[in-house]
């Protein structure tokens, strides 16, 4: 079924957002004894309050280690820290699902499984160089997301220093990147150079959000309310011409499989069977060549009833 991919821009989703929203509505404020209510006073109430409590930085809330604060022993950090062993590392392999999505490789954990004996010291080498160089740029151990601004990113690295205060686990810049989301690039490389990160960014943004950071429920959404509604002016006026309507396709195809200009996934299921209704045991993306013919025939149909 669609819902279990993701959001299907439908009206049961539109109808759980609206509840939702009128869940967590804030209907009013109650400010030295007054209840108020109407919104541009609750947004002053609000807007004061914050104003206020961070007019100043304290910079003495920040707990500093003590006795009393639980602390990972120094064996303990150290096996944190330890080379991962061959056990560990198919232990990690098994715990994953055989049939989840697959890796940007095109292969799932039971691709890797079956042929285990074969790729076994493939992935042990490539397990350790990743947890010695982290050269793969696609794996994080944590994201922070934050407000651009370099107090934030200061304060950030405080909280950093006092979680290796407390865990004794430090924070290896060498393997952190930093990504700003609607900020000039030369704003990321400058803040990154002075905390010793990596300045990094995504390709693709949509709504802000990173190509990758999308589900594939996510990107047939997005397939079906914007790259199928784009060109409906120009298909309701003239008919498409062939190649068009073949690279609009495959291009709409190419971004539902995650791939991008630089790098081509595989189709696990064509994309003619992807583009038949639901009833039909696909998932109701619209055919482009066949929404360029309705709009036409739909001025056709009009002529015909009303020939004025």
């Amino acid at each position: 079924m669609v819902h279990s991919l993701g959001d299907e821009n439908s009206s049961f989703f539109h109808t759980s957002l609206n509840r939702k929203r009128k869940k967590v509505q804030i209907t009013g404020v109650m400010h030295n004894g007054d209840w108020i209510t109407t919104p541009p006073h609750v947004k002053e109430v609000f807007f004061n309050f914050f104003v206020h409590k961070f007019l100043h930085i304290d910079n003495d809330y920040i707990a500093t280690p003590s006795s009393h604060i639980r602390m990972l022993s120094q064996s303990n950090s150290l096996k944190i820290c330890m080379e991962a062993s061959d056990e560990e590392i198919k232990n990690a392999v098994w715990s994953c699902g055989s049939n989840k999505s697959p890796g940007p490789d095109g292969f799932s954990f039971k691709f890797v499984k079956h042929f285990w004996d074969i790729l076994i010291e493939d992935i042990y080498m490539l397990v350790r160089h990743f947890l010695d160089s982290c050269s793969n740029p696609k794996g994080y151990d944590v994201m922070f997301m934050g407000e651009w601004c370099a107090s934030n990113a200061t304060n950030l690295i405080t909280i950093l220093d006092c979680f290796f205060a407390v865990s004794n686990l430090k924070i290896n810049p060498q393997k952190s990147l930093l990504y700003g989301v609607g900020v000039h690039q030369s704003e990321v490389d400058t803040l990154s150079s002075s905390l010793g990160f990596f300045a990094s960014s995504p390709s693709f943004y949509h709504l802000g959000l990173p190509e990758n950071m999308l589900s594939i429920g996510g990107r047939l959404t997005l397939i079906k309310s914007v790259l199928g509604a784009m060109g409906t002016y120009y298909f309701s006026m003239f008919k498409a011409p062939a190649n068009v309507i073949k690279k609009l396709e495959s291009l709409r195809a190419s971004f539902f499989w995650g791939g991008n200009d630089n790098e081509k996934k595989i189709y696990w299921v064509k994309w003619r069977l992807i583009l038949n209704p639901l009833e039909k045991r696909g998932l109701g993306v619209a055919s482009l060549s066949s929404l360029n013919l309705a709009l036409l025939y739909k001025w056709r149909w009009r002529f015909v009833l009303n020939c004025n």
